[in-house]
């Protein structure tokens, strides 16, 4: 043993593993029978236990049968649209869980991020800073305006409407109804709807 180790109380199975004082070390105690009390230092949070600054999200490797999130060496991730070649995305929402259903709104990695994580399965797992504030959003955002993940009519969407139009007539045009784009955008308390850069959508 390189020293003794202190004690919780005046118990000597009542071990504390972080109160070490090594051999050779002098500190200022008070005598209490067979016992020293003294008061030491706060130990140092170990590696293992500090708890990164953030928030802790998963992002799908795969998205649509296609791979978003590329390994670049180590820890390093790139999420990429090369595959998916996604139009309506500005890139892969995290998951608050390994669940595609639980979406974390605010936790959008924009296509051509690099971010280390660890590779849990299917998933990667990241830690985001976190959100910013109602003050914080992009310039011509209104205050107090939040993200929002929803599917709207673009031009995947419209391919498909004039393609089955061709095909099979006017009924096609019900896939406005149920339209297949995707994309984030911030929400004001009116309800008007901005991009992520601060464009109002008409």
């Amino acid at each position: 043993m390189p020293g003794v180790q202190g004690r919780f109380s005046k118990d000597v199975d009542d071990r504390d593993p972080s109160a070490l004082v090594t051999f050779g070390s002098k500190l200022q105690g008070e005598l209490e029978g067979d016992w020293l009390k003294a008061v030491l230092p706060e130990a140092a949070p170990r590696p293992q236990d500090m708890v990164p600054a953030g928030r802790v999200r998963y992002i799908p490797v795969m998205v649509r049968g296609k791979q978003v999130a590329v390994g670049q060496g180590g820890d390093t991730f790139l999420v990429d649209n090369i595959e998916l070649r996604s139009t309506g995305m500005p890139g892969v929402q995290g998951r608050f869980s390994k669940d595609l259903d639980d979406r974390d709104p605010s936790a959008t990695v924009t296509f051509g991020s690099k971010l280390q994580g660890e590779l849990e399965g299917d998933w990667l797992k990241v830690v985001l800073p976190e959100p910013a504030t109602a003050a914080g959003v992009p310039a011509g955002v209104p205050a107090n305006s939040h993200v929002v993940h929803e599917k709207y009519a673009g031009p995947n969407t419209k391919m498909f409407g004039l393609g089955g139009c061709l095909l099979c007539g006017c009924l096609a045009l019900l896939i406005f109804a149920c339209p297949v784009d995707e994309r984030d955008v911030y929400v004001a308390p009116n309800g008007a709807k901005y991009t992520l850069s601060g464009a109002r959508i008409q």
